[in-house]
């Protein structure tokens, strides 16, 4: 059975929306299944885990709130079209540049990057509720004056044991970490250092959820914690480029499904995906291989569900590329592969 992908595109253009495309189990070849109609989005992307409904940030142009920033929810049917079910408001917010589910899936959360904060919304299939809460960072910024004026949340995830929620403040160069009253509105409880500079970026969790990676936009760095019942502490810092450079930005983070091997994608200045192999019982990460992403500006990937392939949305080159996984070696390798789409920024598969 070939897997279904769901890619979100950042354009204006009639071909903007999420489109859906199969990708062959054997090959790895793309083949266009359909999209949505255009709508206003920044489409980051979220699909329930019985793979019944998809979930994006965008704008809601008949908002009475003045950003009239949203988010959709969309009933995804037998034939893998969207049907859109429901929008909800995120207050204060031009458009959430990053969605994500609790592990219960009760919970619906997004990042709003420019007005440094993030939301909460109860969930019930494809229906949400209003925002139940809205929590706006404060703190001092970092030390790059272009880049860190303020706080800007970029992802917000729990912790697989759903103890924690953890947000990736770009501004503050921090992880700042909440846990959920029993009310569903979110308390504080303090938060974890990044190197000063570095800018979070995204976060993601290995095995058994004893480890948290955090890639670093600006620092071009992944750090990485241990987890237990709540408590984190740092054990590596390891780079995510073969020699420093100020003109590339890390982006994306993903772990193979057997989370053996964790993937960072690197945008501009090197194009490149940083492969590395996940120690199973430190969680430490050793790279083995930078390989080219094969377009420009790899802003997101996703391995297939069987972790055969990596796909990638290169936004500059408009191009959703295919990389061959080699998970015995740790290497990509480059596929004949792609998909011709405007601006393609996130890409999401069925869990099955």
């Amino acid at each position: 059975m070939p897997h279904i992908a769901y890619i979100g595109c950042n354009s204006p253009e009639p071909e903007a929306g999420i489109h859906c495309l199969s990708v062959n189990e054997d090959t790895g070849e793309l083949t266009f299944i359909g999209k949505t109609d255009p709508f206003d989005c920044m489409p980051y992307l979220a699909i329930s885990q019985n793979s019944q409904t998809l979930y994006c940030g965008g704008v809601d142009q008949n908002a009475s709130h003045n950003l009239r920033g949203a988010v959709l929810s969309f009933e995804i049917m037998p034939d893998y079209s969207l049907k859109r079910v429901d929008t909800q408001p995120v207050f204060g917010s031009k458009s959430p540049c990053y969605i994500s589910l609790s592990k219960d899936e009760k919970h619906l959360y997004t990042s709003n990057y420019t007005e440094g904060s993030f939301s909460c919304y109860n969930v019930s299939g494809t229906l949400l509720s209003h925002p139940t809460h809205t929590i706006v960072h404060t703190g001092t910024p970092g030390p790059n004056p272009k880049r860190q004026s303020s706080p800007y949340a970029h992802c917000v995830e729990s912790t697989p044991d759903g103890k924690l929620v953890c947000v990736a403040d770009l501004g503050l160069d921090a992880i700042k970490l909440y846990t959920h009253r029993p009310d569903g509105t979110l308390e504080p409880k303090g938060e974890l250092a990044c190197p000063p500079g570095s800018g979070p970026r995204h976060i993601s969790f290995g095995q058994n959820g004893r480890f948290m990676y955090v890639v670093c936009e600006m620092g071009n760095v992944i750090c990485v914690f241990s987890y237990n019942d709540g408590k984190f502490e740092h054990i590596q810092t390891i780079t995510t480029m073969p020699k420093e450079d100020a003109a590339t930005n890390s982006a994306a983070i993903r772990f193979s499904p057997d989370k053996k091997l964790l993937f960072a994608s690197n945008r501009y200045n090197s194009d490149n995906i940083a492969v590395y192999k996940v120690d199973d019982n430190s969680g430490l990460l050793t790279c083995t291989q930078y390989a080219p992403s094969s377009g420009l500006v790899p802003r997101d990937l996703e391995p297939t569900p069987d972790g055969k392939f990596l796909l990638v949305c290169n936004q500059d080159s408009n191009t959703v590329n295919v990389l061959k996984i080699d998970s015995e070696n740790g290497k990509l390798e480059p596929t004949l592969h792609s998909y011709g789409v405007k601006l393609p920024v996130c890409v999401r598969f069925l869990k099955g």
